[in-house]
This record gives structure tokens, sequence and C-alpha cells, in this order.
């Protein structure tokens, strides 16, 4: 991503690595599993909000990951308890902020998605 940003001169903005994430994430037995998604979205909304402001000065800013914007629409689907459960007692809050981030976090000029037919390493 940060060769494609080189080459349309594009701020770049990357969700951390794992060996950046906090112990809310790390030990999500101990701190539940709403606790590590609102550590990531602590992480990731301020680089929406930047690419934003990037964007309205006229500059092209890159985002690897706009699930704030979209998890409203797939938090509630079969398949996605592994994230956070219907069940949890955090999941109509957690469905609460999905909504209005959706509602509110700025909105892609473009989404590009990609899909690989093998292991990254392989």
């Amino acid at each position: 991503m940060g060769a494609l940003g080189s080459m349309i001169n594009a701020r770049v903005f990357l969700e951390p690595e794992e060996r950046e994430w906090g112990n809310a994430v790390l030990q999500w037995e101990q701190c539940c599993h709403f606790t590590g998604l609102m550590w990531f979205r602590s992480a990731r909304v301020p680089l929406l909000r930047e690419a934003d402001r990037i964007r309205a000065a006229g500059g092209v800013a890159l985002v690897d990951s706009y699930y704030d914007k979209l998890i409203a629409h797939y938090l509630a689907r079969p398949g996605m308890e592994w994230l956070l459960s219907p069940d949890d007692h955090y999941f109509d809050l957690a469905m609460g902020i999905a909504r209005t981030d959706w509602r509110i976090l700025p909105d892609a000029d473009c989404i590009v998605t990609f899909k690989l037919n093998r292991r990254i390493g392989e």
C-alpha cells in the first residue's frame, strides 16, 4: 500500500499491525470482545477523519480499512458471532455505535478490494 501511495502521491493510513495491538485486543478473554473492537475503532476512526481532511484540502489519501464504516451491515449476520455474539451484553451498544458510524463517518470516494488466491508468503 505504501508503494501505491508513493506512485500516486497519496498519504497512506494503515491499521495497526499485530505487534502494535494493545492488551484490550491481545487479552480479549479477560477484556471481552467489545473492548477489543473499541480499541481498534479508536485506532482507525482518527485515520478516517484525517484522510477526509486531506481529501477536503484537495489531496489524496489511502486507507487500508473501511471496517468502521461498513460493520453496521454485517455485524448481526449469521456467521459473525466470532466477532461479537448477539448474546454479548455489549452487542446492542456495538450495533448502535456501528449504525452511528455508518451515518457520520466520512464516505469513501472509491473502495478497492483484493481477493488473494494464495496465502501471503507462499
